[in-house]
């Protein structure tokens, strides 16, 4: 599967900036899209999330995951082609340290590769995932104008 970072842009108006620094690492890919001059960060996850790759997104988490009501992020996980019950973990952590921190934050899935474990645990509740990706931006803009 290609990455939709190429057939997917962007709706105008979000005001991208220059990309920051990718992670590569155990079969996944964490690019990051700073939006609207870096109030929302924009994580887009390629490859497969499982025992192996779950660490680099912990370690994605821990090193650029906002802190602040003032920045907001959303995690596009649409090209994930493997989910493991690891990731689910780590997405349940994501959405506490969000909470934690009062940081408005979206995830991003559309295939069943990553819907399907959230529907079958519950976990949709907790973490309601966005079908676009500018559905998504727009909705975390749009928090951390509120507060």
């Amino acid at each position: 599967m290609l990455p939709r970072t190429v057939t997917d842009p962007v709706a105008p108006g979000t005001g991208v900036t220059s990309p920051l620094p990718s992670t590569d690492s155990h079969g996944i890919r964490i690019d990051l899209e700073p939006h609207w001059g870096g109030e929302v960060i924009l994580a887009r996850v390629t490859g497969e999330l499982d025992l192996l790759s779950t660490p680099v997104l912990q370690q994605w988490i821990a090193q650029h995951a906002p802190r602040s009501r003032s920045q907001g992020f959303v995690l596009d996980m649409r090209d994930v082609d493997f989910f493991s019950a690891a990731g689910l973990g780590v997405l349940t952590e994501l959405a506490d340290h969000a909470a934690h921190h009062g940081v408005p934050w979206a995830l991003v899935a559309d295939t069943r590769i990553v819907l399907r474990p959230l529907y079958v645990t519950g976990l949709e509740q907790r973490l309601p995932p966005y079908r676009s990706v500018v559905d998504a931006l727009d909705a975390v803009r749009d928090s951390v104008h509120a507060a």
